[in-house]
């Protein structure tokens, strides 16, 4: 019992602190979603689609094809 007071006091705490706190202008957030999609966007070319299977892939390819010509 003892528990469900003291996490129902908790949320009330945290939901006034939260009222009560500074909050993000709408031109903040839109700021700080633009840096977290272009970070995410450079992240992507440098290491390529699909998290850079096809690179590895590719890769893949050549040394076989290099190890096939050496054979022959």
């Amino acid at each position: 019992m003892a528990g469900c007071v003291l996490t129902a006091v908790l949320g009330m705490g945290t939901v006034a602190w939260y009222a009560l706190g500074e909050q993000f202008s709408d031109a903040e957030v839109e700021e700080m979603t633009h840096q977290r999609q272009d970070a995410k966007d450079e992240r992507k070319t440098r290491r390529g689609r699909f998290y850079g299977v096809a690179r590895l892939v590719g890769a893949g390819r050549a040394r076989t094809r290099a190890r096939a010509k050496a054979r022959e």
